[in-house]
């Protein structure tokens, strides 16, 4: 499921330079618009460098600004963070501080918003400025005041996503020059003027004039103030002040396309719970094409530090995403695949393939089978990663993409899944392309370890691995879900920007899409032979299976479905096996395998079986007509070589016997009774005669024994 809609929970907020996390931008609102962190397939990240700001000559300014310059200079502050470092991700160079003006470069703090004083020992700024709810990692902040001197930010006091405030006190219970709250209620066309830390480079004022009363956007339960002006990246959490320097309001909000900006009115601040942190916030999900809105509401109680705060609001995210999420597909849950009887047939077997296919519903509102385009990359020692891409949506700032990938011959699968952090780096580097930052290209060498990793059985009972990754460089967290594979992992891989992925509850919203996805799983010998040595817990389903080759090159395979003995003609240099997982519905979604293929492991010959089951009653038409026509032998699939291209085809129709044998159709109008038949589809290349290839595609069909039905 993809974190859609995102920009509405956002949109409210502004982006303040803070130039921290080198990506010289933060997510604390949109303020200015924030550059995007996913590009398309071998695109770069740019992120630019802020504009130097000439220094401000106050002799200068217009004589009223000046006087608000005056009067405020003393009594707004900057908050701060400590300069991020990477913890577990590493470059292959080092990190363009160099590029950074000259008192960034040499300060152990950034700027990330503004903050004032109304009563003593008390200070408010946004709640975006310090993204409690939205932070990936626990973090203290600071305070700077006009003197440089820097105070630790202790206990936040009051604390609002709805309204988007937050007060707090300083350690040491320091008390700091206030400044004073209007006497009279501000009127339209009134000049005011924004006081804050613009772009991160100290506090500045610009002046403009009350243009409207506006209702806040998600619930209309106040007006927020409109003015014209200017408000940059930085002045989030800075006061809005009258022609006497007292303040009307606190600066929140931009427009993206004018200068006419928000505000939170100083005389709702009475809305605020006291002794509480309240979330109120507009969420929409939409998987499957279910599209519903609801509101995450919450109160957690103050006092807190800050980075207990920050935890509990992190957790608390989660738990309202999981359970809003549980009775999403409680509520829709027979709209969804696995309860529709009419995609049973997609769960009961799939095509055998290489890659990963998707269960959705098609452009006709038709449920389907639906694969990603994809491509291969090989790599020394054979490691090789075949990925496909979803695509970046701009709208979320979701980068979403699937991949196999294949261990170098030095690297155990058991050794891999352990530690996927490789195959991630290795996936990151080839899909997303390298990062850019100012004029300096950054590629990550190495991801290590995942900061977070979880185990998730999905709908239809399969165990994955999801492990999370934060890039603090540039704001955005790399998300992979993986489950085992015989050559390596097949994995889903998301690049959402950290502020959403933890908005939505972290990997919540993930979990629920995975249900959705099937992989064949294919491999040679000595590769299933390790993979099945892994947890019983995430190969339950081939659990029973038994793979074997003796000297002669005869193989012996078995299932709770079939048996197979045969000895594979020359054509098959190198062999691999290709297995297909399907759903047995009279024992509710239960696992085991209903098809299967042989490959030469170069692509030029392969073998596979697979299922056709009657169609019910209740099907459409092309369904049944295809079923008669296949076995009544009318159709394409008739027992000929067939060349196409560059190959020879060969397709056989069977039934089984009384003993489970595989025997060659009898194309008769009784047949069509049948609940099942099975094709069995051989290509090759052309230089083969066609009688060798009719003969070992036979021979084939006749070494199964059907113990359970496909």
């Amino acid at each position: 499921m993809t974190y859609d809609s995102l920009k509405g929970a956002m949109k409210k907020k502004m982006w303040i330079v803070s130039l921290l996390s080198l990506q010289f931008l933060i997510l604390v609102g949109s303020c200015a618009h924030a550059p995007q962190a996913n590009q398309t397939h071998q695109e770069e990240h740019e992120i630019p460098m802020p504009p130097l700001l000439p220094k401000q000559n106050h002799d200068t300014l217009p004589p009223q600004v000046g006087q608000i310059l005056k009067l405020t200079k003393d009594k707004v502050y900057q908050i701060l963070v400590k300069r991020p470092k990477e913890l577990y991700v590493t470059y292959d160079r080092e990190l363009p501080y160099d590029l950074l003006p000259f008192e960034m470069r040499n300060s152990d703090y950034v700027s990330i918003g503004s903050a004032f004083s109304l009563a003593p020992k008390k200070f408010l700024t946004c709640a975006h400025v310090f993204g409690l709810h939205t932070r990936s990692y626990p973090e203290d902040f600071y305070l700077k005041d006009a003197m440089d001197k820097i105070y630790k930010v202790h206990m936040i006091t009051k604390y609002s996503v709805h309204h988007d405030i937050a007060e707090f006190t300083l350690e040491n219970n320091i008390e700091l020059p206030l400044i004073n709250i209007a006497k009279q209620t501000p009127e339209i066309g009134d000049p005011v003027y924004s006081v804050g830390n613009a772009l991160g480079f100290g506090i500045s004022v610009r002046g403009g004039i009350m243009s409207s009363l506006t209702p806040e956007t998600e619930f209309g339960e106040w007006k927020n103030i409109r003015f014209s002006a200017a408000a940059s990246p930085g002045n989030s959490g800075g006061p809005l002040v009258n022609e006497r320097g007292e303040v009307i309001g606190i600066i929140q909000a931009k427009s993206s396309s004018e200068n006419l900006n928000y505000s939170y009115p100083i005389s709702e601040l009475g809305r605020l719970p006291e002794n509480a942190a309240l979330v109120k916030q507009k969420m929409q999900y939409s998987p499957y094409g279910q599209r519903e809105l609801y509101t995450a509401e919450f109160k957690l109680k103050l006092p807190q530090e800050s980075i207990e705060l920050q935890r509990n609001l992190s957790k608390k995210f989660r738990e309202e995403s999981d359970e809003k999420a549980k009775d999403f597909f409680h509520k829709h849950e027979k709209k969804f695949f696995y309860q529709d009887p009419q995609v049973n047939k997609y769960l009961r077997f799939q095509l055998v393939g290489k890659f990963w296919n998707k269960i959705a519903k098609q452009k006709n509102e038709e449920w389907g089978n639906y694969t990603p385009e994809y491509r291969s990359e090989r790599f020394d020692q054979n490691e090789e990663l075949t990925y496909g891409l979803t695509g970046n949506n701009e709208a979320t700032s979701v980068f979403y993409g699937h991949f196999v990938y294949r261990h170098a011959d030095n690297v155990s699968l058991a050794g891999l899944w352990e530690n996927p952090a490789p195959a991630i780096t290795r996936i990151l580097n080839m899909v997303t392309g390298p990062i850019k930052l100012s004029d300096v290209t950054l590629k990550v060498t190495n991801l290590n370890r995942p900061e977070e990793t979880e185990f998730y059985e999905d709908q239809l009972h399969r165990y994955w691995r999801i492990d999370t990754w934060r890039l603090r460089s540039i704001g955005t967290s790399l998300v992979s879900a993986c489950l085992p594979h015989p050559k390596g992992l097949a994995c889903h891989f998301l690049a959402p920007m950290t502020a959403d992925l933890e908005v939505y509850g972290g990997t919540s919203l993930l979990k629920y899409e995975l249900g959705s996805w099937m992989i064949s799983l294919a491999g040679q010998l000595k590769e299933w032979t390790e993979f099945l040595q892994l947890p019983k817990k995430f190969t339950s389903a081939w659990s029973d299976l038994q793979i074997d080759q003796n000297e002669k090159g005869n193989w012996s395979m078995a299932t709770n479905t079939f048996k197979f003995q045969h000895e594979f003609p020359p054509i098959f240099n190198r062999i691999e096996v290709s297995l297909e997982t399907g759903y047995d519905f009279s024992l509710p979604l239960k696992q085991r395998i209903v098809g299967l293929g042989f490959y030469d492991g170069f692509g030029e010959s392969n073998f596979t079986l697979l299922p056709h089951l009657r169609p019910q009653d209740n099907a459409k038409e092309e369904e049944k007509v295809l079923w008669k026509q296949t076995v009544l032998k009318e159709s394409s699939y008739a027992e000929e070589v067939a060349r196409e291209k560059n190959e020879k085809k060969m397709v056989y129709v069977w039934q089984k016997n009384g003993e489970g044998k595989l025997i060659h159709l009898n194309a008769n109008v009784s047949s069509l009774k049948l609940p099942v038949i099975y094709r069995s589809f051989c290509y090759t290349d052309t230089h083969h005669p066609d009688e060798n290839v009719k003969n070992w595609c036979n021979n084939f069909g006749k070494a199964f024994t059907i113990t359970d039905g496909l």
